[in-house]
């Protein structure tokens, strides 16, 4: 394999890794985002004496982020 071959793969190995660390990163925080807004209807489900229809947008909200 030519030198000008190898810096060409080298450098196409490291833009391939680049769009995979953002993606990534990019999923972590889509993960976060997630984790945060299921804790909270959680929170919401745990409470005694809760509106039924509060209830509902928080079973509501928990099938949203699910999917």
């Amino acid at each position: 394999m030519k030198s000008k071959d190898i810096k060409k793969t080298v450098s196409t190995k490291k833009a391939s890794l680049g769009r995979v660390l953002k993606k990534n990163e990019k999923i972590k925080q889509t993960v976060k985002k997630a984790a945060s807004e299921l804790t909270l209807v959680n929170e919401v489900l745990k409470q005694e004496n809760v509106p039924v229809q509060v209830m509902k947008q928080a079973l509501i909200q928990n099938e949203d982020v699910e999917q």
